[in-house]
């Protein structure tokens, strides 16, 4: 192989990057990252936070499932394995939802948002996510926020 060709393979797996795009309300809290391998958070009872949206009169809806374990059903970890519903609360108005209870250790969960105005209500918030491996482009869309929680000792 020829040394230039070499260089342009070797530049090529190091050239990644990623992209997301919010259909509606942003998240701030927990992170977003590549729904393929979620962000791990720092406690089994977190509270959720999203960019407020600058209108007057809107209230939110949370809504919070556990995941699926994919290795257990046998199920294709890219469409997001929403499983059982395990957290709703609706029509409140600041940006946040803490839970109640704490969370299952070691697990995976989905969760999203939506908006209030008057009777309106909207569609559930989700995002698309790009990530570039300097050799493709793979692609995930109208995907539920996710993360997973830590062990019971929050490692």
């Amino acid at each position: 192989m020829r040394p230039i060709t070499f260089m342009f393979l070797v530049c090529s797996l190091f050239l990644a990057g990623c992209s997301s795009s919010f259909n509606s309300i942003k998240p701030i809290y927990p992170e977003i990252a590549n729904p393929l391998f979620p962000n791990t958070i720092d406690n089994l009872q977190p509270t959720f936070r999203w960019e407020p949206l600058q209108e007057s009169n809107i209230t939110y809806d949370f809504i919070l499932y556990e995941g699926l374990n994919s290795f257990k059903y046998n199920i294709d970890a890219s469409t997001g394995n929403i499983g059982k519903e395990v957290y709703y609360r609706e029509n409140f108005a600041e940006p946040q939802c803490k839970l109640d209870q704490p969370l299952k250790a070691k697990t995976e969960y989905y969760w999203s948002v939506r908006i209030r105005r008057g009777q309106s209500i909207s569609e559930w918030s989700l995002y698309d996510y790009v990530y570039f491996t300097g050799l493709g482009i793979g692609q995930l869309h109208n995907r539920n926020f996710v993360f997973r929680t830590p062990n019971e000792t929050g490692n």
